[in-house]
C-alpha cells in the first residue's frame, strides 16, 4: 500500500475539494422527500404511541396501567415539537463546528417546553378527541405504524437506488 499524502489524493485546496463533491451529488426527487417525510412521521408516532402498548402489556398484570380510551391532543401537540427539536439539534450539529451554541439552548428549551406540554395536555385534557383502548387495539396501531413505516423506508430506498443509477 503507497503511503500517500492527502494533498497528493484531493489536492491542495480541500475545500473546494469537499464542494465539488457536494455540487455533484444527486438531487433528491420530490418523490423520495415525500417518502421520507412519510417514513419519519409515521416513525415518530409509533415511538409515541410504543409505551401506550406498553401500558396496555403491563395492564394485563397490573390494572391501574390498562386505559379505557386515550387523548389524541398530547400525540398531537408533542408531533410539532418532535420536529423542532430533530431540527434544533441538526442544526446544533452543523453550528457546532462554527462555534454557535443557541441551537443546542433551542434543542434543550424546546425538549423542555415539549415534555411539559405533553405531561400538561395528558393530565388536563384526558376527554378531548378520545379513542377507545385496550391491547388488542393499541397493538394493531403500533403494528399498522410500523409496518407503514418499514413500507415507507423500502419505497425511500428504492427510490434513492433509481436516483443514484441514474
Amino acid at each position: 500500500m503507497d503511503s500517500k499524502k492527502a494533498e497528493e489524493i484531493f489536492g491542495s485546496d480541500l475545500k473546494a475539494y469537499c464542494d465539488d463533491v457536494l455540487v455533484n451529488l444527486p438531487k433528491e426527487t420530490k418523490a423520495l422527500q415525500i417518502m421520507n417525510i412519510l417514513y419519519f412521521n409515521t416513525l415518530i408516532f409509533m415511538w409515541m404511541f410504543i409505551p401506550k402498548t406498553i401500558g396496555e402489556i403491563i395492564g394485563l398484570f397490573y390494572p391501574a396501567f390498562s386505559e379505557d380510551h386515550i387523548s389524541l391532543l398530547p400525540f398531537l401537540i408533542s408531533w410539532p415539537f418532535t420536529w423542532i427539536i430533530i431540527w434544533a439539534v441538526f442544526k446544533a450539529i452543523k453550528n457546532s463546528v462554527y462555534g454557535s451554541k443557541g441551537w443546542i439552548a433551542l434543542g434543550v428549551s424546546t425538549f423542555v417546553i415539549g415534555t411539559i406540554s405533553y405531561v400538561f395536555t395528558d393530565q388536563f385534557f384526558k376527554d378531548v378527541w378520545t379513542v377507545p383502548m385496550n391491547l388488542l387495539i393499541s397493538t394493531s396501531i403500533t403494528c399498522l405504524l410500523f409496518t407503514l413505516q418499514y413500507a415507507f423506508k423500502k419505497y425511500s430506498k428504492h427510490l434513492e437506488t433509481k436516483i443514484s443509477y441514474s
